[in-house]
C-alpha cells in the first residue's frame, strides 16, 4: 500500500493480512467412553448429556479443539492418570463435567457434560434392628431399592 502525504511524498507500506480465524472455540471431536446415551441438550450448543450404567463408576473423556491453536481444557481431577483420555470419577445421581476451549485470541466458550449414573439397589431397603421404619431416610432407600426393582 502506498501513502501520499500532502506534501506529495509517499511512502510504501506492506500490510499483512492473516485470513485465519483464530476465535474458533469448537471441538473437532469430543468422546465419552463407557456410557449407554451421549448426546448434546436439543436447543444448546454447549451442554451435553449422558447415560451410564449404574455399575460404571468412571469414564472417559477425549476432546480435542477445532483449531490447532486453540486448546480444550478439562476441569476437574484426573481420577487415573495413567490411562488414556481424562478419567472422570462418577458417583451415583448426576455428575457435570465441565470442559473450556480457549481459542488463539484468548476467547473462552465452556461446556458442561452431565453425566447421569443411576442409584443402585442396596439390598439394605428394610430396616435393619437399630432402624426405625418411620425414618425418612429409611424410606428413602426403600422407595430407590423399589423403583430399582421395577428396572
Amino acid at each position: 500500500m502506498t501513502g501520499i502525504a500532502p506534501n506529495g511524498n509517499s511512502h510504501t507500506y506492506t500490510v499483512n493480512v492473516h485470513r485465519g480465524f483464530f476465535g474458533d472455540v469448537s471441538f473437532g471431536s469430543l468422546g465419552l467412553k463407557h456410557v449407554l446415551t451421549f448426546g448434546q441438550v436439543a436447543g444448546s450448543l454447549t451442554r451435553y448429556t449422558a447415560t451410564v450404567a449404574a455399575t460404571t463408576d468412571m469414564v472417559t473423556l477425549t476432546a480435542t479443539a477445532e483449531h490447532a491453536k486453540a486448546q480444550v481444557v478439562i476441569l476437574g481431577e484426573n481420577a487415573d492418570a495413567n490411562a488414556a483420555g481424562h478419567q472422570v470419577a462418577l458417583a451415583e445421581g448426576e455428575n457435570t463435567i465441565a470442559l473450556a476451549v480457549i481459542a488463539a485470541n484468548k476467547i473462552v466458550e465452556t461446556y458442561s457434560i452431565v453425566a447421569r449414573r443411576p442409584i443402585q439397589a442396596r439390598g439394605d431397603a428394610y430396616p435393619s434392628p437399630n432402624e426405625n421404619p418411620q425414618d425418612s431416610a429409611y424410606q428413602k432407600r426403600r422407595l430407590f431399592s423399589h423403583l430399582a426393582d421395577r428396572g
